[in-house]
């Protein structure tokens, strides 16, 4: 029996929009596009922090939009992309009572003091509580009823005003990096805290605003795939359960395990390989090793691990071939 070499595609798309930041968005039907900074949320659904004079800062209600994601892996101080997602939906405000829930979502992606300037201002827009009344907990992010889209088209949705925009990504330059201009002195820890002496804006106009995107359909290419989710699919997904601890241990391979992974990867194929070898990608089902920008060189093990300890313990059967 041969082991399931790689995640469902729905889960790895899921968990590449979770390490990813928006870089671009445009607005179906209209020529408007600019770079956006935010995240995603834990259902998935892009969250773009805007900024007076900004694409997309004046809108009441909602529009059709396609927010451009990018994951990046750091090769040495170079950021190679892993994947471009192209997700199409309807951008709307978020409400003043969720936006430090949506904050919290992304700092980690989107280190903005700016960032707290939404929060402040969201909550200087809500109606004060009782002084007795006790601080009611966040609720958690639950996707909406999930729509299901056509393969390559919006126009089955209910919402007629919708115009798709075209799904060619082979225009788009996915070397793109996200484009974050403040400096990162954001934490999440200081948003669930609440700002202290943070103004509403960064000056004496209107303060930035949080934006989320109803995902309507994601198109995707990573590698030398390439496809289109639609919005079921998408957000019934969960990312890689241990994604937090693959990213720790991927990166502390790479920064000092390297030329034990290079030996490793030369034992395994038999051959020499090169010496500009890093850890792309580990999860549950395997790991896959960049071996060359037109070589990816993709480990399973025998059985998907149940434990980010058996996911390690692999890993290292993989690095000690003699060991294991």
């Amino acid at each position: 029996m041969h082991p399931v070499e790689a995640p469902p595609i729905a889960e790895r798309i899921r968990t590449l929009a979770a390490v990813a930041a928006p870089t671009h968005v445009s607005v179906a039907g209209a020529p408007l596009s600019g770079a956006a900074r935010g995240g995603v949320d834990a259902a998935g659904r892009p969250v773009l922090l805007v900024k007076p004079g900004e694409v997309l800062y004046d809108i009441a209600d909602e529009v059709v939009v396609t927010a451009d994601l990018v994951a990046i892996r750091d090769t040495g101080g170079r950021d190679r992309p892993r994947g471009l997602l192209k997700v199409q939906g309807w951008a709307q405000p978020v409400p003043d009572g969720e936006v430090r829930a949506a904050a919290v979502a992304i700092a980690d992606r989107c280190p903005d003091d700016d960032l707290l300037a939404a929060v402040d201002a969201a909550e200087q827009r809500t109606p004060p509580r009782p002084t007795n009344a006790p601080e009611p907990p966040v609720p958690p992010l639950v996707p909406g009823p999930p729509v299901a889209p056509e393969p390559s088209s919006l126009s089955g949705f209910l919402r007629p005003s919708l115009v798709p925009e075209p799904s060619d990504i082979s225009q788009r330059n996915t070397t793109r990096q996200p484009n974050i201009d403040e400096p990162a002195s954001v934490s999440e820890r200081e948003i669930v805290s609440g700002p202290s002496d943070v103004p509403a804006s960064s000056g004496s106009g209107p303060a930035p605003r949080l934006l989320r995107v109803d995902v309507a359909q994601v198109v995707y290419l990573t590698g030398q795939e390439s496809g289109v989710l639609d919005a079921e699919n998408y957000l019934d997904a969960s990312p890689d359960p241990f994604l937090d601890a693959a990213e720790r241990i991927l990166c502390h391979v790479n920064e000092w395990h390297r030329g034990q992974l290079t030996l490793a990867i030369a034992h395994l194929l038999g051959e020499p390989v090169n010496t500009d070898v890093w850890l792309w990608e580990l999860d549950r089902y395997g790991a896959t090793v960049w071996a060359a920008p037109d070589r990816l060189i993709r480990l399973p093990w025998p059985s998907p691990a149940a434990s980010a300890a058996e996911m390690e313990h692999a890993l290292s059967c993989v690095m000690c071939p003699r060991q294991g």
